[in-house]
């Protein structure tokens, strides 16, 4: 019994959160106010400007990636399996924290060798550091 409880609570937050999203998109209705109107259009602005945001991040990111290995080519440093290493490493660490600008570290036991990665503040000055 308890768990068909806990389903039917599931259910009602389920139903409110459609309700909240139909309720969002209802702009065509004759009764709402003019207030009402640019509250919605308002706050659907704020969603377009936080995607457009996340993108540019992501967008960032995969440039920032594609300097790395570009680098890392022109150094005779990356053949397939580094190259498979340094897309693991990003993957697991966009995943851990996806907007945290952080180093990633490629450690290679078998060179003794670390390569970083570390994405700058500003997009044009990401970097590979040989260590």
């Amino acid at each position: 019994d308890e768990e068909e409880g806990g389903e039917g609570t599931s259910e009602v937050e389920d139903n409110e959160q459609q309700d909240q999203q139909l309720e969002e998109h209802r702009y065509h209705k004759n009764s709402l106010s003019k207030e009402q109107l640019e509250a919605i259009v308002a706050g659907l602005q704020k969603k377009v400007k936080v995607l457009q945001q996340r993108h540019r991040r992501h967008l960032e990111k995969l440039l920032g990636l594609e300097n790395t290995v570009s680098q890392l080519r022109q150094s005779n440093l990356l053949n397939e399996e580094r190259l498979q290493l340094l897309e693991r490493a990003y993957i697991q660490t966009s995943t851990a924290a996806p907007d945290a600008g952080e180093t990633v570290a490629i450690i290679y036991e078998e060179d003794n060798a670390a390569y970083f990665y570390t994405p700058a503040s500003d997009a044009g000055a990401m970097g590979v550091e040989n260590a």
